[in-house]
């Protein structure tokens, strides 16, 4: 979700899409809070 390439980005958040559809956006704010810098701010769009 940090790459340079549009196309790696594009795919990296299609495929986030669809881990919060399949687990809920609970069971994903569970697994992401040790997430830290930048990749926090992509992660919580």
């Amino acid at each position: 979700m940090t790459g340079k390439s549009a196309d790696v980005l594009k795919a990296a958040e299609a495929c986030f899409g669809d881990i919060v559809r399949v687990c809920g956006p609970e069971m994903v704010m569970k697994n992401v809070r040790d997430i830290q810098g930048p990749v926090l701010a992509i992660v919580l769009e």
